[in-house]
């Protein structure tokens, strides 16, 4: 299994998620996007994106149009109208997948995109329900 990650946002009270492939010239692209139901299991939820974008085929970055907004299927999904509005009160986890190794990492949001904190906690071989708690307990911290 390869190194994989995801993204799980919560805005105004929905839930959202990516996962992303690595694209050809190594850079992480997002290739899965959806809006999560209502009481969702947030750690199932994430091994679907991350399978997804593990699956999905490298993009070839030398033939895309780079000046679409990475966050423009979000946006689309959120039913805003632009990458401001999408910022505007999301919070953000970040998930790295190795092998079973699964690193949970707070993001931070500055209005114009999210970054990693470097607070993250590490589980080995979780259960989903284990994963979910993971990204519940940064999803509830109030923003930095």
């Amino acid at each position: 299994m390869k190194t994989s990650i995801a993204h799980y946002y919560r805005r105004q009270g929905r839930d959202f998620v990516s996962g992303s492939t690595r694209s050809n010239i190594g850079l992480w692209v997002s290739t899965y996007w959806r809006a999560v139901g209502d009481s969702p299991d947030v750690g199932a939820e994430i091994v679907a994106a991350l399978d997804a974008g593990e699956a999905a085929p490298p993009p070839d970055l030398q033939s895309r149009d780079m000046t679409m907004p990475w966050t423009d299927p979000m946006v689309n999904l959120a039913g805003v109208r632009s990458n401001k509005a999408w910022m505007t009160g999301t919070v953000a986890v970040f998930i790295e997948r190795d092998d079973t190794t699964y690193a949970v990492e707070r993001a931070k949001n500055d209005g114009k995109g999210f970054e990693g904190t470097g607070e993250q906690k590490v589980l080995v071989n979780p259960s989903t329900a284990e994963l979910g708690a993971a990204v519940e307990a940064y999803l509830d911290l109030p923003s930095r």
